[in-house]
């Protein structure tokens, strides 16, 4: 019976994490042109800045809470069926850093995510990377869809 009840107890501290943060991603979307979440996705052709993006501290993980400062002059823009994300990493500790970027494409009205990518980048202390990932995502269209973006860093 112990070992049933710790099952479930980390399942549902799992659980929780992973609604934490998933609530975190989808709350996070912006309007083109500015830092504001909206429910609205970025027309064709446009941008989704994500500088507001909340980071949320996940069990195991070194260093999340800011490291969504990390990365600047982002965006998110559809352009031709697909979703294309450029963005500039600075490793901001003292110790080399791996960085896990997300870029996740979800629908404004149900929040359901519809794609997703990870980006990984090692960075030594103070180094920068520039990301210029063409149609990272591909969606028949953009209609109802908004780009969001996560980062999470971890020593190495």
């Amino acid at each position: 019976m112990g070992t049933t009840m710790m099952k479930k107890s980390r399942a549902g501290q799992l659980a929780a994490g992973v609604l934490v943060v998933a609530t975190g991603f989808l709350l996070a979307g912006c309007t083109p042109g500015s830092d504001q979440p909206s429910g609205s996705g970025s027309p064709s052709g446009t941008s989704s800045s994500a500088a507001s993006i909340p980071s949320t501290a996940i069990a195991g993980q070194d260093g999340v809470a800011g490291a969504i400062g990390d990365l600047s002059e982002k965006s998110c823009v559809y352009a031709d069926g697909a979703w294309n994300f450029t963005g500039t990493l600075k490793n901001s500790q003292q110790e080399a850093q791996l960085y896990s970027v997300q870029v996740l494409v979800s629908n404004t009205k149900t929040t359901s995510v519809v794609a997703s990518q990870v980006l990984s980048e090692k960075l030594d202390a103070g180094k920068s990377a520039k990301l210029d990932k063409k149609a990272i995502i591909k969606t028949k269209d953009n209609n109802g869809l908004s780009c969001t973006v996560s980062v999470i860093r971890k020593k190495v």
